[in-house]
């Protein structure tokens, strides 16, 4: 059972994916699919490698403790004759965001599945947004904590799933938001209209005082262990040179979470959360829940294998 969940949180994401952002470089598995790999040889990565591996390409982090001036010409040294002959390529991995014009349901059919894995939402927001901190406080009201409005509905209440969250995933010049959890088959409906009846009182309710004062607490203490070691605050300044950010994300990260108001918040859910025609995954027997994936829009119906598309 564990397996097989596993099985089925790796491909509601791919397709999640898929069905957003179609054949672009963000709609396809970074880990690459059973064809894709199958197709590697020994000459593809030699000429992967020189074509992409650069210096110009890439940033070097180094956080410890030592003479920066000393530690500066070691990395010179080292790194001295790193060069390449092959050509550049520059890609544009900025996919065209279509119009979701109507809502749409990927059904993928798992015929051994006991349980249904569910996404719902649509498109999100890059890493660098400006009101990313601020998008990130919301959501852990909705769904980035284990006190979530979505667990404690769907878990604590309902007893439909032992967890569900939403998230925002954000990539250098896109992003997706998604609503997840799983369910047993028979449960497959109402904790699918569960979620989206918690998902409205965003829209429909707001945030209110109480409510946001509790997340910006609970964010701004998650905040600072994500950067205590060496190699974590290493990773953010690489994060940096590839997503474009500025110091001020860490510097000016507290008071980002506390300039929020209720009235800011209201207006980032209206603005960033999406609302219409939203976009669904279904994962599970086809047969079971097949009539119940017709009544959240057009269904597309996949048979799919644990290896991807």
């Amino acid at each position: 059972m564990i397996r097989q969940k596993k099985v089925q949180d790796r491909l509601s994401v791919r397709t999640y994916n898929k069905l957003l952002f179609d054949d672009s470089p963000y709609g396809n598995p970074v880990e690459g699919t059973k064809k894709s790999i199958e197709q590697i040889d020994r000459v593809k990565v030699l000429d992967f490698y020189q074509k992409n591996f650069r210096p110009e390409n890439c940033a070097i982090a180094v956080v410890g403790d030592f003479n920066s001036d000393q530690m500066k010409t070691q990395i010179v040294n080292a790194f001295a004759d790193w060069f390449t002959t092959a050509p550049k390529i520059i890609y544009d991995i900025r996919p065209d965001q279509k119009e979701l014009k109507e809502s749409v349901v990927y059904l993928i059919n798992k015929e051994n599945a006991r349980e249904t894995t569910f996404m719902i939402g649509g498109f999100g927001v890059p890493v660098s947004n400006p009101d990313k901190i601020q998008i990130d406080v919301i959501n852990t009201i909705l769904g980035g904590r284990f006190t979530s409005w979505l667990n404690d509905e769907l878990r604590v209440n309902a007893g439909y799933t032992y967890g569900a969250g939403s998230r925002f995933a954000s990539y250098k010049t896109t992003g997706t938001f998604y609503i997840s959890t799983f369910t047993a088959n028979q449960f497959t409906e109402p904790a699918i209209d569960l979620a989206l009846k918690t998902y409205n009182r965003l829209f429909e309710n707001g945030i209110d005082e109480k409510t946001l004062a509790s997340a910006k607490s609970y964010i701004k203490g998650q905040f600072p262990p994500n950067y205590e070691t060496s190699g974590s605050l290493a990773g953010f300044l690489t994060q940096k040179y590839i997503y474009g950010l500025e110091d001020s994300y860490i510097n000016n990260f507290e008071k980002a979470v506390d300039e929020m108001t209720v009235e800011k918040a209201n207006r980032i859910i209206n603005k960033y959360f999406p609302k219409d025609n939203l976009q669904f995954v279904l994962i599970g027997k086809a047969d079971e829940i097949r009539n119940i994936a017709k009544k959240y829009g057009k269904v597309i119906e996949k048979n799919i294998s644990e290896d991807g598309f």
